[in-house]
């Protein structure tokens, strides 16, 4: 949760759009399987 793991997410979801070529691409993050101590991350995540 932190600038580095934004990074890391946004250039994973860069891959899988060049790869694939979706029109949209929906990711979706369990409560549990994640343990984020910025709770206004997380929220913008569940956004």
């Amino acid at each position: 949760d932190n600038i580095w793991g934004a990074v890391a997410l946004h250039n994973f979801i860069e891959m899988l759009r060049s790869f694939f070529q979706p029109v949209n691409v929906h990711v979706t993050i369990a409560d549990g399987n994640i343990t984020l101590k910025n709770d206004a991350l997380l929220e913008i995540l569940k956004a």
